[in-house]
């Protein structure tokens, strides 16, 4: 039997502006900074501005995605929870965690995805962390198409989020402690110095001097724009364009390139005429798909009694509207993929 699932185009927002233009330029979801604890510190969003967007989003049937992805200290988790709460009460769809000590909280029934800063590499790790409770796996960046069609095919109902533009570290995701080392600035608590960046200079065991003033550990931004099909068929799901620190143009011009390509292998491989599903033009999934009956994840919203960690539905329930303020094509209707 054919099976779908549904893809994402996943555009990262420094801001509101970046995020609301991403979405007119075509992105099916978009991941933004909270007010505190996300792993790019200097860009953080007020409340105001997160609803704005998921607002926004909505119209579209998008998605917007917070990052909570720093590792917590003791005394930060009590205003941890209260933040997680009121995101939870402004619609936000889902948030991106790195520190497992958050699904200890007293948490509203919101979704929860694993960072990249989790280092997941590997079927043992997804298959653990979809136990635990995460709806969605944000892969390390460094994977092969053939490791990432093994954790598919080990884990096939996790949907995998990879990396396929903008900036690569030369360490293992979540694993580099160089910045935390040399200048007490931890990555994993958003405040990366950079360090791979830095221009060095190569010297032999004989003092002589074989390269200087070279960026040797800064690595070449990833490009995977001609390779979507091949990470298509290896099972990744949400396609992801790292640049949280971007500004807007640049946003808005790979989101709509990258949404043109996609389009294209979706109209050369056309979803099957069975398929029954289709939400806004944005997933189409099967029938008996249960992220279609999501009603309960809006009762849970509206009363926002706190509930253990479960998983739920990521769509949003919104009425349909015209939207008369943005200048933007229909949602596509082809954005299923066979396996």
């Amino acid at each position: 039997m054919i099976k779908q699932r549904k893809i994402e185009l996943l555009a990262p927002a420094k801001n509101l502006e970046c995020g609301i233009e991403a979405i007119n330029h075509g992105a099916d979801a978009v991941y933004i900074g909270a007010p505190k604890f996300g792993a790019r510190a200097a860009a953080v969003n007020s409340l105001e501005d997160i609803e704005a967007l998921v607002k926004h989003a909505h119209l579209y049937n998008a998605r917007i995605y917070v990052t909570v992805n720093t590792i917590l200290k003791e005394e930060e988790l009590q205003e941890t929870e209260e933040m997680i709460h009121a995101l939870f009460r402004i619609g936000v769809d889902a948030l991106i965690v790195q520190d497992m000590g958050i699904t200890q909280l007293n948490l509203p029934p919101i979704p929860l995805h694993a960072s990249t800063q989790m280092d997941n590499r590997t079927p043992e790790k997804v298959k653990f962390l979809k136990e635990a409770g995460f709806r969605q796996v944000v892969l390390a960046r460094e994977l092969s198409l053939r490791e990432i069609k093994k954790i598919h095919d080990t884990c096939p109902e996790v949907p995998l989020e990879v990396f396929v533009h903008g900036a690569l570290c030369v360490s293992y995701s979540g694993q580099c402690y160089v910045s935390q080392a040399c200048f007490g600035r931890s990555a994993n608590r958003g405040e990366c110095a950079q360090f791979c960046r830095l221009p060095f200079s190569l010297v032999d065991s004989d003092g002589k001097v074989m390269v200087k003033d070279k960026h040797l550990l800064s690595l070449k931004d990833l490009n995977q724009s001609d390779e979507l099909e091949q990470l298509l068929d290896a099972g990744a799901s949400s396609f992801k364009i790292e640049g949280r620190l971007k500004d807007v143009s640049y946003v808005k011009n790979v989101t709509a390139a990258y949404r043109q390509k996609l389009d294209a292998i979706f109209a050369r491989r056309q979803v099957n005429s069975a398929i029954t599903g289709v939400k806004g033009g944005l997933i189409v999934v099967a029938a008996d798909d249960p992220s279609m009956h999501s009603s309960q994840n809006e009762q849970d919203r509206q009363s926002c009694s706190p509930a253990p960690i479960r998983l739920l539905t990521s769509e949003p329930q919104v009425a349909a509207k015209k939207q008369t303020t943005h200048i933007r094509k229909s949602r596509r209707t082809n954005s299923g993929y066979s396996e």
